[in-house]
């Protein structure tokens, strides 16, 4: 009670989102980590942001608080298992 906490907007949202947001995929899913529960409304854009070699390369340097490195942390792909997947575009 009584703190405030000022944040300065240092990396806009925008600066990581396509340029078009009107063309979009989207799905209810799950977490991607265990208990993997469904709670998750997925939004993938058509269009993507592009990364240059330096920002891959930090990001592939980056590590656990164990010190090991942040590898192969992807889930592979899930059955739709009856999900519906909606575009917000025709073609």
């Amino acid at each position: 009670a009584g703190e405030q906490n000022v944040t300065k907007d240092l990396y806009p949202l925008t600066s990581v989102l396509p340029r078009d947001l009107s063309r979009f995929y989207r799905y209810r899913g799950s977490l991607t980590t265990p208990k993997c529960n469904e709670v998750v409304t997925w939004t993938i854009f058509d269009d993507h942001v592009p990364v240059s070699d330096k920002q891959m390369a930090r990001l592939r340097s980056l590590s656990d608080t164990e010190g090991d490195p942040l590898v192969n942390n992807f889930r592979p792909n899930q059955p739709l298992n009856g999900r519906i997947v909606y575009r917000s575009f025709l073609k």
